[in-house]
């Protein structure tokens, strides 16, 4: 009896030892990619001449978000990175002309139509141009 008991808890400790290294792990079902949004873009006619807004998006599925101001002297702005802040990373993925993105510190999600058209993307939120 004692090994038919043995044969039981053997396979058990097994798999249940095999499973701890997958808790760890996201799977992403369904998302698409459209390999033109890759890259960096920069916001275009913001309206403001001390800072600009960036946008990224990986092959990966991630996407990061950030702004660049730049040093001035109140008439004249100097081409001198001052400091980034506004950041902001998550997943992205696309269905049909809809993009979705995903915050990793928020609960808050956006949806956006898009449009590429060779080095310029059009989003709900203005113009930008592709800077690489």
């Amino acid at each position: 009896m004692k090994k038919y008991l043995i044969l039981l808890i053997i396979p058990f400790l097994f798999f249940s030892n095999g499973c701890e290294e997958d808790e760890n792990l996201q799977e992403i079902t369904n998302s698409l990619i459209d390999e033109n949004l890759i890259g960096v873009w920069r916001l275009t006619n913001d309206g403001y001449t001390d800072r600009d807004w960036v946008r990224s998006f990986s092959s990966n599925g991630r996407w990061g978000y950030w702004r660049e101001t730049f040093t001035h002297d109140g008439d004249y702005v100097y081409d001198i990175l001052s400091y980034i802040d506004n950041e902001q990373t998550g997943d992205y993925w696309i269905e049909e002309d809809v993009l979705f993105l995903d915050y990793d510190d928020s609960p808050t999600d956006d949806i956006w139509y898009y449009n590429v058209n060779g080095d310029i993307l059009t989003l709900n939120l203005g113009v930008w141009e592709r800077q690489n």
